[in-house]
């Protein structure tokens, strides 16, 4: 193809289970549940109604968040979401403008738990990909993320629900055509 290139880009890991967007803990998860029932009726805006109800409904997750093994977490405590980004990009179009797929890294956001109205403002810098610049907002980067979730809990990994694992990052591990 004429102006065409391949570009390397990184592909994370979630355990052995890989993505190229985002794997992320919390309201996502139970958002992915709920926008389930909207699928067949409202197609791909199923999944802003799922994120409503999952704000109305869900509860903080306890957790503690690791970075390449450090000896303290970088947040340890109860938090409405833990995203962790290759692309950035997830659910309705929302994005982590941080995140990018060539850099070697993982980004983790995290954001803590607090009052139900702040949710719309944190929903807002999702859609506009500039939740980790808001305030409160933890915002990372790291090879390698620690989630110490509860053994119940879910993960949302691109649009799949999964168990949690140890995530990682596979730099140029596939070539991709753009132009």
């Amino acid at each position: 193809m004429k102006g065409s290139a391949l570009e390397r880009l990184e592909l994370g890991r979630l355990g052995r289970r890989p993505f190229v967007n985002v794997a992320s803990a919390g309201l996502a998860p139970d958002a992915a549940r709920h926008a389930k029932d909207y699928k067949l009726l409202l197609g791909p805006l199923a999944y802003l109604l799922g994120a409503l109800e999952a704000g109305v409904r869900s509860r903080p997750v306890p957790c503690r968040v690791v970075v390449d093994g450090a000896a303290e977490p970088i947040f340890a405590g109860d938090a409405w979401q833990l995203i962790v980004s290759v692309s950035g990009a997830f659910g309705g179009g929302s994005s982590i403008d941080d995140a990018d797929p060539g850099d070697g890294v993982l980004h983790v956001t995290v954001i803590p738990a607090g009052s139900r109205l702040k949710l719309a403002w944190r929903a807002i810098g999702m859609r506009r990909g500039d939740l980790a610049d808001q305030g409160g907002v933890i915002d990372a980067e790291g090879r390698k993320i620690e989630l110490g979730l509860r053994p119940d809990a879910e993960m949302n990994v691109d649009g799949e629900l999964c168990s949690p694992a140890p995530l990682s990052i596979e730099p140029s591990a596939f070539a991709l055509v753009v132009g």
